[in-house]
C-alpha cells in the first residue's frame, strides 16, 4: 500500500473513531491533521483523560490515558513490581511505566491492516480502557504514597 493510501485509509480510521465517540455523545477535541482525538471521563477516583492516535505508517490505532500524578522516586521499584503483576492479569491493553519519572500510563493498539475496523472496535478499546484504569489508578496511587505496601496491593488485585 502506498503513502497516499495509508493516509487515505487514516484519515477513514479517524472518521470513525469520531463517529463512534459522537454515537456515543462524548464530548471531545478532534485534530484531523495530527489524526488524533482528546476526550476525558470522571472514574471513580480519579479524572480519565484520554487519547486516540491514528498512526498512519503503522496502520495503527493507540488509545491510552496517563494517570492523573507520578510515583514518588521511593516507590518506583514497587510500582514496576506491581505493574508487572497487573499486565500479567490484563487481557488488552498494558500500563506503561518510566522509572526515570514515575510516568504511568495506560495503552491499547489496534492494527487495521488490510482490514475495515467498525466503531464496535473502539467503543471496545474505549471502555477497556475506563475499566481497566479506574480499576487500577486508587491502588497504584496508594502504592505511591504509602498507604497500602506492595504486599498488600498485590493481595487486592489477586481478589
Amino acid at each position: 500500500m502506498d503513502d497516499a493510501m495509508k493516509m487515505q485509509t487514516a484519515r477513514n480510521v479517524f472518521e470513525t473513531i469520531c463517529g463512534m465517540l459522537r454515537e456515543q455523545d462524548y464530548k471531545f477535541r478532534a485534530d484531523p491533521e495530527e489524526l488524533k482525538v482528546n476526550f476525558g471521563v470522571r472514574g471513580e477516583s480519579f479524572p480519565i483523560d484520554v487519547v486516540y492516535r491514528v498512526i498512519p505508517d503503522r496502520q495503527l490505532v493507540q488509545i491510552t490515558s496517563a494517570l492523573a500524578y507520578y510515583i514518588p522516586e521511593d516507590k518506583r521499584d514497587e510500582a514496576a513490581i506491581a505493574l508487572t503483576m497487573i499486565n500479567w492479569r490484563l487481557l488488552n491493553g498494558s500500563f506503561d511505566f518510566d522509572m526515570s519519572d514515575g510516568y504511568v500510563q495506560f495503552r491499547i493498539c489496534e492494527a487495521y491492516h488490510d482490514s475495515l475496523i467498525g466503531g464496535e472496535v473502539f467503543d471496545y478499546m474505549t471502555h477497556a480502557l475506563f475499566y481497566t484504569v479506574d480499576e487500577y489508578n486508587e491502588l497504584l496511587f496508594m502504592l505511591g504514597k504509602g498507604m497500602i505496601t506492595l504486599d498488600q496491593l498485590i493481595e487486592k488485585i489477586k481478589e
